[in-house]
């Protein structure tokens, strides 16, 4: 029996349904029947769930169930969708038609599940009681390699998370080595190594407690009585704290006796927390109207204060590069308690007070003190005074005021749950320095005089010039004000753009901007001066802060203050865009590895400066200062530091001059990956062609090392798909016009279609009359579907399979065409027609049959002009012959028997050759896919060993090797050759067709026909010897008087005989012509067809050996040179990583 599959693959549910090797014989023979003739979705599970884990129920394996239970696999088989719920398709800017965003699909077994393609998940509607959810991890596309399934020539698998099960799923452990691992049904987090998280008890209770008393009315009418007992017995002016305190003890003794809250371990801080919760608008408003007579003014919001306001020793105490540290907790103190007056009940508020208490004092230090080691070694100490005037600092720039304080610390003195909360621990630390914060506002602070400074301080930013400041007014005390985000008077004028008033400050207060002060200056964000000076493009303050640094320090200051981050980890390198003169002075100083928080460093940062006016100037320049930094600092450059997050490289991005890398990288023996894909999938060349950068395009076009065949990931687009300029279309179309072809004759390279009467190609084609010149045109398919059923029917060259170009070119433009889809499958479906189609044309212009096509293709009125002519014509001339006759004897059937019979063999041998190296591309994919999934599956495994040392160290060792093997470039390039030897395949049964047409019809009805005609003539000779007649040629004329005599001769009776014999003679001769006839017909059709198909075969043959060396062997190169090249970048580069993260030196 033939055998259909390939070797085992690993994945045990891919490989029951479509690697049977004997489907009539196996378990699932009724499942496989019912899939002949369907084209279906599979849902995969992970094949690590699939070969490791059990369905507790049953005790059966997972993998046995992928085998036999064909209830398991059907409900993971997706038949086509009865519904499109969002099915109205809208036209994105490529041209392509959008996927439905949901769709419903019914299972093999009757279950309903609910795909939620842009979102990614699919949901169960039946089978399961709680809508169980799946995430789709990924979609791939699953040529189909055996013949017992011929619904579709690929099928589509959709990667799910986990299997669809109603049962509990447990790890195979029988050594007890892993840790207890499951996966249930409604898990939110369904990889197989997934731990449960831990549960906030606290919640869990307070939720179970309120819900009893929600849903239990005799409770929750009971419990409205006490608040409304509360509520009856105090007055609006005064909260009732003791009263409260009661009701909780009187609902904790009823509530505790109850068995229904016998297990709540809290049950008096659920009681207390309930009645707080249902009566805090109660008792905020009793508070508030308790608190009504204060000033509420006092402690509201001063825009303009420093802590040298409230207080002058600050500065003294300790250092600017402290203090702006500080400053940075300062702010998130100060919004933590701007949420104090939203916090509803008591956790709540004691809560933020903490927790602004501790981000002030840095959390990690004790409480009321902050260690900070200055550059002298000294320890800087925050005492308790100081402390109590960071707060006061920190309500005066807040939201609240100091009656806000005072209701809140009331609020937990009186209405705690537990005394010793306020009396000791943390919270009474808290409470008692707020009280002292509250005292001190009411009783020291001058707050009028704060706001009078806030005036002053207001005047002094705002004013350009120094001078007109009225000299009553005494300034110079404020110039150290350092405002809320930790700004000095300096960077006021660089915000403001008060540059004379920046260089008089430095001038006349030297003492105050000190060196030191300048280095140490940075506001809350981590900016510092200079870097605020290049964000506002202050040239002239720039360079004054940069003379600064050269003339007073030393090469390692300057490099510490150039290379200081903000809050985006920038540097100064980073801030240098359009700053030509200032990145050649200081550019040896910049940490050009430096990332920020999306990636980029400072050169990648430069590189993307598009709006700079002497662009490639910059670029030139920049780069080789970074070569010059790496040189000096004894490193290597590599491109991988200057990858971002997004896994863009510096040749993505770059608008223009990406020679100066080719250049660097041929002059120093330096690998660049120029195919490198982003996180989107975007290769530099496809960046170019979707920005119009013209000159990179042709640049890295003419670079060798360029995979121009490289998809998008996921979405398989090309860099055609991108090309908007017709230039940049013609430019790519020359290059795979000289490269992607065959014969190098057209290269059909886009597809858009707008609607079923709105569909063209883009096609390049070599210009006659200019050597190395291309054109590229637009010309509508129906156009195209025109010229090719002409050709069809003049029959020039019937080994091009035309009839299958033409069925899918004419379901392109109809309405059917709209049925939707997932969208990268139809992209994969575009990408095989065009290839098809190029080979079609490019063969159909290769041989030369009299009719300039290519004049005809390139010029679409022309086109259709010519089609209505031939169509014509071939209209009048449908019943003429054609060809010369020629009567054949046995000897001309038996050669052209035998010729047929030598070349159909080969024409098999070719067959069988190409189903071997299709079934050679799968298990070259599918493999490799497993070799990585096993790898995988071993590291995941070793995770979860009990032992934590040595998960780790086997973890690190393996990491690498798995993320150093890409298997996605290996898919994409098979699919090229996989089209091209399904196009060979084509051609080569179309032409053993015809022949098999001949040997087993045709020559087989001549032999038959033969041999009656020798039959008859044998017959005749035998009835009617020659002599008899004298010959069997005798005129009618002859015969007849012959047989008057014999009457004559014989009477009545032989004449008789003779009429008898007559009539027998004629019908014996017509049926001898009519043979005759029938053979001269049928020999001259063999002879045509015998003469076309030896014409076709010499075709073919040159055909052949050309198209199996450029369009299968030069592809199937290129993608292992791709595959190679792709694992030795990813193995240097982590390597690299490796050897920076243990310090070698590169």
């Amino acid at each position: 029996m033939e055998q259909y599959h390939l070797p085992t693959l690993l994945n045990p549910l891919l490989n029951s349904i479509f690697n049977c090797p004997n489907p009539s014989n196996s378990p699932l023979k009724k499942l496989y029947a019912s899939l002949k003739d369907k084209s279906f979705i599979l849902l995969v599970p992970p094949t690590e769930t699939l070969l490791n884990y059990t369905d507790t129920k049953t005790k059966i394996q997972l993998e046995d169930l992928c085998y036999h239970n064909v209830d398991f696999i059907g409900a993971h088989i997706l038949l086509p969708p009865k519904d499109s719920i969002s099915s109205s398709s809208s036209t994105i800017d490529d041209g392509y038609t959008r996927l439905a965003s949901i769709e419903q699909f019914d299972t093999l077994n009757g279950d309903n599940i609910l795909v939620k393609w842009r979102n990614n998940f699919l949901v169960l509607l039946s089978g399961s009681p709680n809508r169980q959810k799946i995430k789709i991890e990924r979609i791939q596309v699953l040529p189909n390699f055996n013949d017992y399934l011929q619904g579709s020539t690929y099928f589509i698998l959709v990667h799910i998370d986990k299997p669809l099960m109603k049962d509990v799923i447990r790890l195979n452990d029988e050594l007890e080595c892993f840790d207890t691992l499951t996966l249930h049904d409604n898990d939110g987090d369904s990889s197989p190594d997934a731990r449960p998280l831990i549960q906030d008890m606290s919640q869990h209770e307070r939720s179970q407690f309120e819900n009893i008393i929600n849903t239990n009315d005799t409770w929750n009418k009971r419990f409205k009585d006490w608040m409304n007992e509360y509520k009856d017995s105090t007055t609006a002016e005064e909260p009732n704290e003791t009263l409260f305190k009661q009701i909780v003890a009187v609902a904790y003794n009823e509530l505790k006796s109850n068995k229904i809250f016998k297990g709540f371990g809290h049950l008096r801080r659920l009681i207390h927390e309930y009645l707080e919760i249902n009566l805090y608008d109660h008792l905020w408003l009793q508070i508030t109207t308790l608190c009504a007579l204060d000033d509420e003014t006092k402690g509201t919001r001063i825009k303009n204060i420093s802590i040298e306001e409230i207080d002058d020793k600050f500065y003294e105490m300790f250092p600017l590069d402290f203090i702006t540290k500080l400053e940075k907790n300062m702010v998130r103190s100060t919004n933590s308690i701007n949420k104090l007056n939203g916090k509803n009940s008591f956790n709540e508020k004691s809560e933020n007070l903490i927790a602004t208490l501790q981000i002030l004092t840095n959390m990690d230090n004790p409480i009321g003190e902050l260690n900070q080691e200055n550059e002298k070694g000294a320890n800087n100490l925050i005492d308790a005074d100081t402390l109590i005037n960071l707060l006061i600092l920190i309500i005066c720039r807040s939201e609240i005021n100091i009656v806000d304080l005072k209701r809140n610390i009331f609020y937990l003195k009186k209405f705690n749950y537990d005394e010793n909360l306020i009396n000791f621990g943390i919270l009474s630390y808290t409470i008692s320095t707020f009280e002292i914060v509250i005292y001190s506002f009411e009783n020291i602070v001058e707050y009028d005089k704060l706001k009078s400074y806030s005036e002053i301080i207001e005047k002094l930013i705002k004013v350009d010039d120094l001078k007109k400041v009225p000299k009553t007014i005494k300034w110079e005390q404020f110039l150290t004000f350092r405002s809320d985000t930790g700004e000095s008077i300096l960077f006021s004028c660089i915000t403001n753009n008060q540059t004379e008033k920046f260089l008089d400050l430095l001038v006349d207060y030297e003492e105050i901007f000190s060196m030191d002060n300048i280095l140490d200056d940075a506001n809350v964000e981590g900016t510092t001066l200079l870097m605020q000076a290049l964000i506002y493009r202050n040239f002239k303050i720039s360079m004054v802060l940069i003379n600064l640094l050269l003339r007073n320090c030393s090469n390692k200051q300057i490099m510490e203050y150039i290379n200081k981050i903000d809050k985006f980890n920038r540097n100064v390198g980073h801030y240098l865009i359009n700053e030509l003169e200032i990145l050649k002075i200081i550019g040896k100083y910049v940490n050009w590895k430096q990332r920020d928080l999306v990636g980029r460093t400072p050169l990648f940062t430069i590189f993307r400066g598009y709006d700079q006016p002497n662009y490639d100037e910059v670029i030139s320049t920049v780069f080789d200062i970074t070569l010059n930094w790496y040189a000096e600092n004894g490193l290597k450059f590599q491109m991988s530091d200057h990858y971002d997050l997004k896994d863009n490289s510096i040749l993505h991005i770059l608008r223009s001059n990406i020679d100066i890398l080719f250049t660097y990288s041929k002059r120093n023996h330096f690998e660049i990956d120029i195919n490198k894909r982003n996180y989107k999938g975007f290769t530099p060349l496809m960046i170019y062609v979707k920005y119009h950068r013209l000159s990179n395009v042709k640049l890295i076009l003419g670079d060798d090392r360029l995979l121009f065949n490289r998809y998008q990931r996921e979405l398989y687009t090309t860099c055609f798909d991108y090309a908007t300029d017709s230039t940049i279309s013609n430019e790519l179309g020359k290059h795979a016009l000289q490269n992607n072809t065959v014969f190098g004759r057209i290269y059909i390279h886009s597809l858009k279609v707008r609607s079923s009467t709105n569909a063209t190609f883009s096609l390049t084609f070599p210009l006659p009359d200019k050597e190395n010149e291309t054109g590229t045109v637009n010309i509508k398919v129906k156009a195209i579907i025109s010229l090719l059923k002409v050709i069809r029917k003049k029959s020039q060259i019937s080994l091009l399979p035309l009839d299958r170009i033409i069925k899918v070119l004419v379901k392109l433009t109809s309405k059917e065409n709209n049925k939707i889809i997932v969208r990268k499958i139809e992209m994969l479906r575009n990408q095989s027609l065009l290839r098809r189609l190029t080979d079609c044309l490019d063969t159909l212009l290769f041989f030369d049959i009299g009719i300039d096509y290519l004049s005809l293709i390139t010029d679409e009125t022309k086109l259709l002009g010519w089609v209505t002519n031939e169509n014509t014509k071939l209209k009048h001339n449908v019943n003429k012959t054609h060809g010369e006759k020629k009567s054949l004897k046995p000897e001309d059937i038996n050669i052209i028997q035998s010729f047929l019979k030598f070349n159909v063999k080969e024409l098999y041998n070719v067959l069988l050759n190409v189903k071997t190296l299709e079934k050679l591309l799968n298990f070259i994919h599918l493999k490799s896919i497993d070799v990585k999934e096993s790898r995988l599956a071993f590291v995941h495994l070793v995770k979860s060993i009990k032992n934590d040392q040595i998960a780790q160290a086997t973890n690190r060792s393996l990491e690498p090797i798995i993320e150093m093997q890409s298997l996605e470039n290996q898919y994409y390039n098979n699919t090229l050759i996989r089209d091209e030897l399904d196009f060979l395949k084509a051609c080569t049964l179309i032409l053993t067709g015809n022949i098999e047409d001949i040997l087993r019809t045709q020559i087989p009805n001549w032999w038959k026909l033969y041999g009656e005609l020798l039959e008859l003539n044998k017959h005749y000779n035998k009835l009617f010897p020659p002599n008899h007649y004298n010959n069997t040629l005798a005129t009618d004329n002859q015969h007849s008087a012959e047989v008057s005599n014999d009457v004559n001769n014989g009477g009545v009776f032989g004449g008789l005989i003779e009429n008898q014999r007559n009539k027998a003679v004629k019908k014996l001769k017509t049926d001898i012509d009519q043979l005759k006839y029938s053979l001269e017909i049928l020999g001259n059709e063999i002879f045509r067809k015998h003469e076309m198909l030896a014409e076709e075969l010499n075709k073919y043959m040159e055909f052949k050996g050309v198209f199996f060396k450029k369009a299968i062997i030069r592809n199937w190169r290129r993608g292992d040179l791709e595959a190679v090249n792709d694992d030795l970048i990813t193995f240097t580069e982590k390597t690299c990583s490796i050897l920076r993260d243990l310090g070698i030196p590169l």
